[in-house]
């Protein structure tokens, strides 16, 4: 088999091309372009804000706290709306579900089939509790809201393993004022698994988790003030298993003698990726393996002499897109971005997402493998007074794979999960033979059903690696079989 590979800079571009000629294969990796100009996701009055993103089978999914219905006062609800790769709104943005309490600060995941949507919801001057809704993969709510705790808690953070969701939160059960990290385990039809459980008890103040799985366990991480009095506030990780039993104790990400807060985490496929603020103005990262090792030393992500705030990370499989608020003063923010590789590797130079006027706020980003969709609350229909929701489409990796005599007709074929360990499913096939094929071309499997288990014709497992589906009058796809 002969490969070609060329490499090209172009202005905002960065074009990595391989070509496979034995079986025609062509990936295109483009770093970064921005699809088109910031479009609004929704512009009503009396203030949006908080705005979180999943990618489910074709679209993006996308949600924030609105205050357009604010009754009683401040009693912001959360509503959503689907967002096509190419930027497109989907019908109107729509309410999750009427709650009499205020509800805010949302986050989701996706599992496949549903959503299960996250939010805080109670009425100052109480602290607020932990809510859950499923909403199908039509935006259909199923079944109504409920409690995730039955005690205080705030900033959720949710994610599901393949198996299971987990639902992390900051806890206020034991003192407000030396907060905890929660966990509970939630099936796949809603139901809790058994009851919340400690994940950090320790000493002052544990706040702001972030999780991700590797689609077996999870990793979890937070800002952690146990060592307040030599090094402020460090950041600290805990693996857990899928039924919520924690491996082993928490351990230390980073301890550096600066203050540390606002850690995110994505699973690449390979290790995780923790990214978090250092002196509350600077981006760092740190890679970690499945089994919890450090991999190497944390390394500097962005230390320009703007204040960096708010970062949040989603990967493609080959390389990690970091954005993050950035500027002095709260009406001249702009959201800003910054692509990693697997290594560790800064790819290209940080680059601008939104400059718009009167500021961009708290973005947020997830990836549906070949493009981001990067969101956040922006001031500029408002001067600044009201914020509305606002998103760019960022796309990193076209893929553009022809195996001979394919025909393609039709759209591309819609897989999940992707990257994936055990199977791959392909969404609305049934009774059509499908074709996979390895990196070389060479054929692995055909098969007449919507999954693939991962083995070859042999019925043996296939290794870890890039695979490609082909279906008659579908364009190919490229899946990634993590073990």
């Amino acid at each position: 088999m002969k490969v070609s590979t060329e490499i090209r800079n172009t202005s905002n571009k960065f074009l990595y091309v391989k070509i496979l000629k034995y079986c025609c294969i062509l990936l295109l990796f483009v770093i970064p372009s921005l699809l088109r100009a910031d479009f609004p996701i929704c512009i009503q009055d009396s203030g949006q804000g908080s705005p979180a993103v999943a990618w489910g089978d074709t679209n993006y999914f996308v949600i924030w706290e609105d205050g357009r219905y604010p009754v009683p006062f401040n009693s912001p609800d959360i509503y959503r709306q689907f967002v096509t790769s190419a930027g497109t709104l989907i019908d109107t943005n729509f309410l999750v579900g009427p709650d009499a309490g205020a509800q805010s600060n949302p986050t989701l995941a996706y599992d496949g089939t549903n959503y299960l949507i996250v939010w805080e919801e109670g009425n100052f001057p109480s602290l607020p509790y932990i809510y859950a809704q499923l909403v199908s993969s039509e935006g259909v709510p199923i079944d109504n809201s409920f409690p995730v705790c039955d005690t205080e808690a705030m900033e959720p953070t949710v994610c599901w393993n393949g198996t299971n969701y987990l639902i992390v939160w900051r806890d206020a059960r034991n003192n407000f004022l030396e907060s905890d990290i929660y966990g509970q385990i939630v099936l796949p039809n809603g139901a809790l698994l058994d009851t919340n459980f400690a994940i950090s008890i320790a000493p002052e103040e544990q706040r702001g988790p972030s999780i991700a799985s590797d689609g077996t366990n999870y990793l979890v991480v937070w800002s952690d003030g146990r060592n307040w009095d030599t090094n402020y506030n460090d950041i600290y990780a805990q693996l857990i298993f899928q039924n919520g039993t924690l491996i082993d104790t928490n351990f230390a990400v980073s301890s550096s003698p600066n203050i540390q807060s606002d850690p995110v985490i994505a699973w690449n496929g390979v290790n995780y990726l923790v990214v978090w603020l250092e002196y509350g103005v600077d981006i760092y990262g740190q890679f970690i393996s499945s089994e919890g090792n450090l991999i190497d030393s944390n390394f500097i992500i962005s230390a320009r002499p703007n204040d960096q705030r708010y970062p949040s990370i989603a990967c493609d499989s080959v390389n990690h897109l970091v954005i993050w608020q950035e500027g002095h003063t709260w009406d001249s923010l702009d959201i800003y971005g910054q692509f990693v590789s697997q290594n560790g590797s800064l790819v290209d130079t940080i680059f601008a997402i939104s400059t718009a006027p009167y500021g961009q706020h708290m973005p947020a980003v997830d990836c549906s493998g070949e493009d981001y969709l990067v969101v956040w609350q922006d001031g500029r229909d408002e001067d600044g007074v009201d914020y509305d929701i606002y998103g760019n489409i960022i796309q990193t990796l076209g893929v553009e794979e022809t195996i001979q005599d394919t025909r393609n007709k039709s759209g591309r074929l819609k897989v999940f999960p992707n990257p994936f360990i055990s199977y791959v499913k392909i969404i609305g096939m049934s009774h059509q033979e499908v074709e996979i094929y390895d990196i070389s071309g060479q054929i692995v499997q055909r098969i007449k059903d919507s999954v693939w288990n991962g083995r070859n014709k042999n019925n043996k497992e296939t290794p870890p690696g890039i695979y490609f589906l082909k279906a008659k009058e579908y364009k190919t796809v490229k899946v990634i079989k993590l073990r």
